[in-house]
């Protein structure tokens, strides 16, 4: 009997790492940063999966900020990217479809607010 259990946890185990799939993360995004000083202003995300981690970029109208990592820590993901003031943050969780959160970076802080998105960004 207790082969069988083994057997069948084994099994389980495996089959559950198989379905598993990229982090819920990987996706592309588009939405917003809000801040009270400067108000809105339209992003895209764009995470793939690269060499065994997470990679992307961000969109903006001030041109596109390079992602320098992506990391997630008991549900909540943390994307620390560079901006040509220099380094900021954004910290969310995920509640399909939206990704939603507090940034921050040299010039302001305020909230994001992204949705998963079909088309490539």
């Amino acid at each position: 009997m207790n082969l069988i259990v083994t057997a069948l946890l084994a099994f389980t185990s495996v089959t559950r790492g198989q379905v598993a799939g990229p982090p819920p993360i990987v996706a592309n995004w588009i939405g917003h940063f809000a801040s009270a000083d400067l108000g809105q202003m339209e992003i895209a995300l764009q995470v793939r999966s690269d060499k065994g981690g997470l990679a992307g970029a961000i969109k903006t109208a001030h041109g596109d900020w390079r992602v320098r990592s992506i990391t997630e820590k008991d549900g909540a993901y943390t994307i620390a990217f560079e901006t040509p003031e220099g380094a900021g943050t954004m910290t969310g969780r995920i509640k399909e479809p939206s990704f939603t959160g507090q940034f921050q970076n040299p010039m302001t802080k305020g909230s994001f607010e992204l949705v998963r998105s079909k088309k490539p960004v």
